[in-house]
């Protein structure tokens, strides 16, 4: 697992390093396009690979509201970041101070001197400095390190990107979202006591506390249940919403296929393969479990055609 560094003056390093600048939240193709190729850099740099990040999203810093939902938490980022092989991954603070220096001094003193950079990999767009001043021809400006410009990854003739993919997710469009991610989007938590009404109805769930809001809308999706230590992706049925047959408040409610195993207070990872159905109002219970049955049926008989993503999750390490 790669040395995580939580501020440029921070970092240490005994040889210079390969950086790539980004926010990869997500972790999507194009950004795994940069990091690989930083990495295969480094090598003939003799230097270490560097992943150079921002917490919080600069557009969280800069927006008050609106802001866009995030596809990933820092920890999940820097597992994943981890998990390409990179050596290091600083993880930068992107508080007021930062954003007040310029574009030259993030350029001379904190790429050039601080991090003792030799190669600099960025996408063709890449803007940096207060005021967004600096650019590529900025950076090539000095003569300190190489720059490498890497060209984005494109799908169906669009670069791909964050927002596209959360505009996805938004519209619950799991197939596109986890074909332009490179991986089936996730959710990470801890499962937490519920009201038990769903052992009740003879259908037990595992209530997610998750560490983050999830994108995708109120629906019952089909997905694999990861669990911390455990060597199986399980198959479960999920509904993500306000449970409005009782009337019960928000929730995210995972049902397991085939396996009776006890999951609470079990750090997790929900993996979202396609939506079901809309959330939706019953008269009676009753009446809800029927449709549970049905959704647990179209699940079954889906899973075995979505097997080919199962080489595209890594085991979770920590977050």
């Amino acid at each position: 697992m790669g040395i995580l560094v939580e501020d440029y003056q921070n970092y240490r390093g005994e040889r210079p390093s390969v950086v790539c600048i980004g926010n990869f939240d997500g972790l999507h193709r194009g950004h795994r396009k940069v990091l690989e190729h930083s990495l295969r850099l480094s090598k003939s740099y003799g230097a270490d690979a560097v992943a150079f990040s921002f917490s919080p999203h600069p557009r969280h810093f800069f927006l008050k509201s609106n802001r866009p939902p995030l596809l990933m938490t820092d920890e999940e980022k820097v597992e994943s970041i981890s998990q390409i092989g990179l050596d290091k991954i600083l993880l930068q603070r992107f508080d007021q101070k930062f954003s007040e220096h310029s574009a030259a001094y993030f350029r001379d003193e904190i790429l050039g001197r601080s991090l003792d950079c030799r190669a600099l990999i960025v996408g063709h767009d890449f803007r940096f400095g207060c005021g967004a001043v600096g650019d590529v021809e900025t950076l090539r400006n000095q003569n300190m390190f190489d720059v490498v410009i890497v060209d984005g990854v494109s799908h169906g003739g669009r670069f791909i990107s964050s927002t596209w993919i959360r505009e996805c997710l938004v519209r619950a469009d799991l197939e596109l979202a986890n074909q332009l991610l490179g991986h089936p989007y996730f959710l990470s938590g801890f499962i937490v006591r519920g009201d038990g009404r769903g052992r009740g109805l003879g259908i037990p769930t595992a209530n997610l506390s998750a560490s983050r809001q999830p994108i995708l809308p109120s629906a019952v999706f089909m997905g694999w249940l990861e669990v911390e230590g455990g060597a199986q992706l399980l198959e479960a049925v999920v509904n993500i919403g306000f449970r409005p047959t009782f009337e019960a408040g928000f929730s995210i409610e995972i049902h397991v296929l085939h396996s009776a195993q006890n999951l609470y207070e079990k750090n997790v990872r929900i993996h979202f393969l396609k939506k079901i159905r809309d959330e939706m109002k019953f008269g009676d219970g009753d009446s809800l479990v029927a449709q549970i049955k049905k959704d647990i049926a179209a699940a079954s008989q889906n899973f075995p055609n979505l097997n080919f993503l199962r080489s595209q999750i890594r085991p979770m390490q920590k977050f």
